[in-house]
């Protein structure tokens, strides 16, 4: 699924899009969640309480 997105050119112009996915992903248990906190790719949203909450679901310590 996270595949799929990182594809799409338009991403971050729908960052509520993204949380909404990223949430679908942790309910899937997808294991691309573990490079959440190091990939550059998701760095526009590390400023987003939802993103900084998804954080700590997936297990990441601030």
């Amino acid at each position: 699924m996270l595949t799929r997105f990182r594809k799409d050119p338009c991403r971050f112009r729908k960052q509520r899009k993204a949380m909404e996915l990223l949430q679908q992903c942790l309910e899937q248990r997808e294991w691309q969640l573990v490079f959440l906190k190091v990939e550059a790719f998701w760095d526009n949203l590390r400023d987003d309480p939802k993103f900084v909450e998804l954080l700590k679901k997936v297990g990441f310590e601030e």
